[in-house]
């Protein structure tokens, strides 16, 4: 057979593997793994006189007033589509901090957790920034405090924990810890293990009857409902706890804005 002939089967070869990979992947991996994001979450993208929002590999909302606030930088969950955050950041960028919404390679933050590097240097102009995320993201979120001292103003954590090798009992940035609750206002056990690996500074929110899925909208995944269908579970109505969650959220980009005003050291 000629080379040209071979060089030609091979690359059907390789395009029909590609397509069965994908096929596999959009078939057999997205629909049960990945929880995506709700309708809503979707519709909340949408740009308008208040928040501009542009997709550059991750999703920036840019408030419309020219006033400088301190930033988000937020890491999704682990299997969670990022869009499905769009709702409560979309409050926040309209009460005018600039919020990046980072997408993680199959949709894990643990695979890139040094994404908010590349985001502090396309936006040079945001001079603080503070760094968020959901449950495996707040993880990661706390892994990047811990690698990168200094490169952030502070450290938000929605439904997350810092694991033990990124042991932040010594940090000086403010810290701040949201965490659903049950009726007694106690969180999961895993939250009260891991408080000592926060500052003794870091400010605990709890969040009574909140869901853990319940901090974006999503379309749970099935997998998710057959392993761990408590995470989904609820008695606070999920437009009570995002109101709740960007409330709290505000009010610590608030402190941070006021630390940087007054030159008001480390808490």
């Amino acid at each position: 057979m000629r080379p040209g002939r071979i060089a030609a089967w091979v690359a059907v070869a390789a395009g029909v593997a590609a397509l069965a990979i994908a096929g596999w992947y959009r078939l057999a991996y997205l629909p049960p793994r990945l929880s995506l994001a709700a309708p809503e979450a979707r519709a909340a993208l949408r740009s308008d006189d208040r928040v501009r929002v542009a997709d550059a590999g991750w999703l920036a909302l840019w408030p419309a007033s020219t006033e400088p606030r301190t930033g988000l930088i937020f890491y999704p969950g682990g299997e969670a589509e990022a869009e499905g955050y769009a709702e409560p950041l979309r409050a926040v960028a309209a009460a005018g901090h600039p919020v990046v919404l980072v997408r993680m390679p199959f949709h894990l933050a643990v695979i890139a957790p040094d994404r908010a590097a590349d985001v502090m240097a396309a936006y040079p102009d945001v001079a603080r920034w503070v760094i968020a995320g959901h449950s495996l993201g707040g993880a990661m979120a706390a892994r990047f405090v811990a690698t990168h001292p200094g490169r952030v103003a502070g450290l938000l954590l929605w439904d997350a924990y810092a694991a033990p090798e990124n042991d932040l009992s010594a940090a000086t940035l403010p810290v701040m810890q949201l965490y659903r609750t049950d009726a007694d206002g106690l969180p999961p056990e895993v939250y009260r293990d891991s408080a000592r690996l926060l500052p003794a500074h870091a400010r605990r929110v709890g969040l009574p009857g909140a869901s853990h899925m319940n901090y974006g909208r999503f379309v749970i995944s099935r997998r998710l409902l057959a392993t761990a269908g408590s995470l989904t579970e609820a008695t606070l109505p999920i437009a009570d706890q995002h109101r709740l969650v960007v409330e709290a959220t505000l009010a610590f980009l608030g402190e941070v804005d006021g630390r940087a005003a007054t030159g008001a050291p480390p808490p």
